[in-house]
């Protein structure tokens, strides 16, 4: 991403970045380093669905990289990225309830019972009930 923003930033207008569960939580990391000052700044925002979030306690190889996580939930509190971060989440997805979302999160009750893995299919947004 960091050489996409170095060399074609002059050619972008705006960046749209969004992701399912792994993709969400990338999406959420490279808007939020935009944010942040890490990578440089293209008009840009992000959409996620059933992401996991960020989480300070995982064991990290890099000590650098659990030093962002710490930071970027200590901005997400201040809502440095409320803006520019959007979740969409499923209640009943066990992978979306891990960890914290970076920006605003929207939780939607599924109309249907599923077996575990049932609501982390993206799919499943089309039986939800109501945002809440």
């Amino acid at each position: 991403m960091k050489w996409t923003t170095d060399t074609d930033c002059k050619w972008m207008s705006h960046l749209y970045i969004t992701g399912h569960s792994l993709g969400g939580y990338l999406a959420q990391w490279v808007q939020s380093e935009m944010i942040d000052g890490a990578l440089p700044w293209v008009e840009s925002f992000a959409v996620t669905s059933n992401a996991p979030g960020f989480n300070p306690l995982m064991k990290f190889i890099n000590n650098g990289y659990e030093l962002k996580v710490i930071n970027k939930l200590v901005n997400d509190k201040l809502k440095e990225y409320d803006s520019l971060i959007i979740n969409h989440r499923i209640k009943q997805d066990l992978v979306s309830g891990f960890g914290d979302d970076l920006g605003i999160v929207y939780h939607y009750d599924c109309k249907t019972e599923g077996f575990p893995g049932y609501h982390h299919d993206v799919k499943q947004f089309k039986e939800v009930k109501e945002v809440q």
